[in-house]
């Protein structure tokens, strides 16, 4: 880690940073290992949680590339196009207005960026610092599963942002020339730093669509689950009315018995091969973004002179991903037209949170296209084209922070009806429990939850989840009574029995140290046992 920090370029550290957190959140996304956490003191226990290091350490880096940008303005008297070396593919007979706006332009980008950088820290804070819930108030600072979903999504600004910055930072070393500091220049050496910095360019905006590409699927996460959690809330209800015709019209009917599995899962799986698809071409291109750079930097060495058909694959990775996210993006409006009564609950806003996360990609894939025209004109040069568009894109990503925060913040504690207080999920006794990050999905429309110490294990219970208990009637409470979830003791507790009401009255039933509790909504729970 020592060496890529210091050898490598920005894009490095940030791969490091974004693959370290990944990690980071993969481990840490354990009750066990959150009560461990959490007995820390209170400083460090809340250092130590995924998102609070990952922001410090970008925020580092943020801090590093303004100082970088300090000293390029510092070395060239605020940008003074007086003091740039004239380059062939730069030179300019006299000077033009476009100059003194880019360099305005450009001098004003890290503030634009401290700005956004601040902005998604108050979001982060009230997501994850700053906030009441009703469960698992023992684990206050390991967020919820809606949470985890909508603070990756609320990060894409700052880490845009900060790419955005390396561009311009990465352009204007080539133009004031301070990438030869310590190089003799020469025809060969300043084609091959050109060079260098296109690729770099190039990779920065790549791995920046890959973050967007990651906040929109998981922003279909989240629609997908909570089309869900409606359906099995309503499950019980259509049973119920099911229950009261003859068994031979039941034995015809096969989706309303089971409309998840026959109805939800196609559509899920069918969204997820178009959203997931555009994640990894995304991923693709990146990598192979990163590779052409890294051979270029370490080895000096450019792929497409010395293997030509590596630079004819960027083209069709291209269509590739602009083909999968048309794709992504035309099913997800799909689901936010067909489920929009339901999304809309509790105030989720399905079309504000799908802006925010869209708006971006195609605002600079406009933008790339009138500069591209402004550069074939002669309007601009390639280089002032370059840092014209990064500059933009730093003063983008700020009310795109300021959209996004309005979209995904959550209300205060005393307000009702947040629709993040859907994680809030079974409980027993006088304790709630919900679902955080990296957990199953608990919303079941029966849960069997174990009193005993050893049943309450989460894995214990999310395998009794997984049964999937029919709806509470006399023929359904007989099969479950036979079943191996029912018949399963692990403390060899002694059997109790538990009363319940179903429609065709009240019954008794004997029952092994569990308790069937009926998901009634996602925050209320109503016991039947």
């Amino acid at each position: 880690l020592k060496f890529a920090f210091e050898k490598f370029e920005m894009r490095a550290r940030l791969v490091l940073v974004l693959f370290a957190h990944h990690l980071h959140r993969r481990i840490c996304n354990n009750r066990q290992r959150q009560r461990s956490i959490h007995r820390l003191p209170q400083p460090l226990a809340l250092l130590v949680q995924p998102y609070v290091l990952f922001h410090c350490v970008f925020l580092y880096l943020l801090g590093e590339s303004c100082m970088q940008m300090w000293d390029l303005m510092q070395a060239s008297h605020w940008l003074d196009e007086e003091n740039f070396p004239r380059w062939p593919f730069s030179r300019r007979p006299h000077r033009e207005p476009v100059v003194d706006v880019l360099r305005l332009m450009a001098i004003a980008t890290p503030i634009v960026t401290i700005f956004t950088g601040m902005v998604t820290l108050v979001h982060l804070w009230r997501h994850h610092v700053n906030l009441e819930r009703a469960f698992d108030r023992g684990l206050h600072w390991y967020p919820s599963h809606s949470h985890d979903l909508a603070m990756q999504v609320a990060a894409m600004p700052l880490i845009y942002g900060v790419f955005s910055l390396d561009c311009v930072i990465q352009t204007l070393l080539l133009m004031t020339g301070q990438c030869f500091v310590n190089e003799a220049v020469s025809p060969k050496m300043l084609d091959m730093m050109r060079h260098m910095t296109e690729e770099r360019y190039s990779s920065n905006l790549e791995l920046a669509d890959l973050c967007e590409a990651w906040a929109l699927y998981n922003f279909g996460r989240l629609c997908l689950m909570r089309i869900r959690r409606q359906i099995r809330q309503e499950v019980p209800m259509l049973r119920a009315s099911l229950a009261s015709l003859d068994e031979d019209q039941q034995r015809g009917i096969l989706i309303f018995r089971d409309p998840e599995h026959f109805l939800f899962r196609p559509l899920e799986v069918t969204t997820g091969i178009g959203v997931k698809f555009f994640v990894y071409t995304c991923v693709a291109k990146s990598l192979f973004a990163l590779t052409v750079t890294f051979v270029a930097d370490t080895f000096h060495i450019r792929l497409c002179d010395q293997v030509p058909w590596v630079c004819s694959l960027l083209p069709l990775m291209d269509g590739a991903a602009f083909v999968s996210s048309t794709i992504a993006i035309l099913s997800l409006i799909a689901i936010e037209h067909g489920f929009h009564q339901i999304l809309r609950l509790e105030g989720f806003a399905p079309v504000l949170k799908f802006l925010g996360v869209k708006v971006l990609v195609t605002v600079t894939c406009m933008q790339s296209l009138v500069i591209s025209l402004f550069h074939k004109r002669d309007l601009l040069k390639s280089d002032e084209a370059n840092l014209c568009n990064a500059c933009l894109l730093c003063f983008e990503v700020l009310p795109l922070s300021v959209l996004t925060y309005h979209a995904w913040k959550p209300r205060g504690a005393g307000d009702a009806g947040d629709w993040y207080d859907a994680d809030c999920g079974w409980g027993y006794g006088n304790v709630d429990v919900g679902r955080l990050a990296g957990e199953g999905d608990w919303a079941e429309s029966y849960a069997a939850l174990g009193t005993n110490s050893s049943t309450s294990s989460r894995g214990f219970r999310v395998q009794v989840e997984k049964a999937k208990l029919e709806e509470v009637s006399s023929e359904n409470l007989r099969s479950f009574e036979r079943s191996p979830v029912a018949s399963r003791d692990p403390q060899g507790s002694a059997s109790r029995s538990f009363s319940t009401e179903s429609p065709q009255g009240s019954q008794s039933f004997q029952h092994d140290g569990s308790e069937l509790v009926r998901w009634k909504s996602f925050c209320d729970l109503k016991r039947v046992w």
